[in-house]
């Protein structure tokens, strides 16, 4: 379907509410280094499908996307609106992306894609996991005491400060991008 990515002359068309909100694009890569990569490939506000035309003229795709149910997603491990790319030394490899908008109406000038070395970002997504589970440990020690404190004392301000830590958690689950992981089925 090469012959569908050059560009046409015909007149934009005004978007219309209901219509998708789909990008197609096509780009490649070529690694000019000496030692094989192992990348993500992160596609910001975007689900997608992401192509990679292989040395038999197959395609072998991957779904990712935040707004893509985790069972659908290629990568099921934290972090999963990621596309692994893989490219031996002085490899060259064509992609095509189909990018449909995460928020409705929205059509977008161009598409982000921001290319990292998979070991560095894995390790980034382990502290930031880490770093909530110290939190949320430290806020369930809270929960306790507090609970602690209304056997003893029987003023329910005690109970309402035991909601907003419980909110908190709910709160920074979603912050460190952790409560999708923890409320859908694997």
């Amino acid at each position: 379907f090469e012959h569908k990515f050059h560009q046409n002359k015909l007149v934009p068309r005004k978007i219309h509410p209901k219509d998708e909100s789909v990008v197609w694009g096509r780009f490649q890569l070529k690694n000019i280094t000496d030692r094989d990569l192992d990348l993500w490939a992160h596609l910001s506000q975007f689900d997608g499908t992401l192509y990679q035309k292989t040395d038999s003229g197959n395609f072998k795709t991957q779904d990712g996307g935040e707004l893509i149910p985790l069972t659908e997603r290629t990568w099921k491990s934290f972090g999963s609106d990621h596309f692994n790319i893989y490219l031996k030394s002085g490899e060259e490899a064509q992609f095509y992306i189909y990018c449909k908008s995460q928020y409705p109406n929205s059509f977008p000038d161009s598409i982000n894609i921001s290319l990292n070395d998979r070991i560095k970002s894995e390790q980034k997504i382990q502290r930031s996991l880490n770093y909530f589970i110290g939190f949320a440990g430290i806020e369930f020690m809270m929960i306790i005491y507090v609970m602690a404190l209304f056997v003893v004392f029987r003023d329910k301000n005690y109970l309402w400060l035991c909601l907003e830590l419980i909110a908190t958690i709910f709160y920074f689950s979603n912050h460190f991008q952790v409560a999708p992981y923890i409320f859908t089925a694997n």
